[in-house]
């Protein structure tokens, strides 16, 4: 995110050259590798005077071919388009011709502020996207077809291994088993599961006798080990 959206990453840099003059989709591919050339994501073009780079994404290597990303990234409509709508005897296209008129007018009074681009729309939605995020907790349901012809009572192994596989399922469970990235406080570990614990150690949790939260976690788990140690489950084959 930060090599893309960051300012000084690549989208930064397509938007600052839509303000200097006379810069061309080979001058922008240029600055991109000289910012973040030696970034472990950036793939050089091996074609000197390639108008294109490589980013490593999570799901394998991409290329991308810049030819005409500066102009296909401002977000304006040819100069004529105004004057053309409103010549036409569409009364709907005259008032969109209204319109653009006023936009046009508008960005030439303002003539210091920045150009209106399509990326700079991207990242303001991007932003507004991870601003959500962040404020709530999301859960994700991943759902597997275990055939392609959708049909019921056939498992097609290889198709649904395929599927987790390149969902990035193994990864995830992956990376749970050896960073542990869901931390509960003691408080909330406890108020989850403090009502597992055996009676005759409950003093220890409340009163006056109780210890610590990060002790209670301690005596609540050993309890269970024990247990779980001691207890005649039934053998399930």
């Amino acid at each position: 995110m930060s090599l893309i959206n960051a300012k000084g990453g690549i989208l930064s840099i397509l938007d600052d050259e839509a303000l200097i003059p006379k810069t061309t989709d080979q001058t922008f591919v240029s600055k991109v590798i000289k910012s973040h050339g030696n970034h472990a994501r950036i793939v050089k073009s091996k074609m000197g005077g390639a108008v294109k780079f490589g980013i490593k994404h999570f799901a394998g290597e991409v290329t991308y071919d810049a030819s005409g990303f500066l102009e296909k990234n401002m977000s304006k409509l040819p100069d004529e388009a105004g004057a053309l709508l409103l010549s036409s005897s569409s009364s709907l296209l005259e008032e969109i011709g209204k319109k653009v008129q006023e936009e046009v007018e508008t960005e030439n009074r303002s003539r210091g502020r920045k150009a209106k681009t399509v990326s700079s729309g991207f990242r303001q939605s991007l932003e507004e996207l991870m601003q959500t995020v962040n404020s709530a907790e999301p859960h994700f349901i991943r759902c597997l077809k275990p055939n392609a012809a959708k049909e019921p009572n056939n498992f097609d192994s290889k198709y649904t291994y395929e599927q987790m596989l390149y969902s990035g399922i193994f990864e995830a469970v992956r990376i749970r088993q050896s960073g542990f990235p869901m931390r509960l406080l003691h408080a909330e570990f406890l108020e989850r599961y403090g009502r597992l614990m055996p009676k005759e150690q409950w003093p220890q949790l409340v009163g006056p006798r109780q210890v610590s939260p990060p002790e209670k976690v301690e005596l609540l788990v050993s309890a269970l080990r024990e247990q779980l140690t001691t207890s005649d489950l039934p053998d399930k084959g």
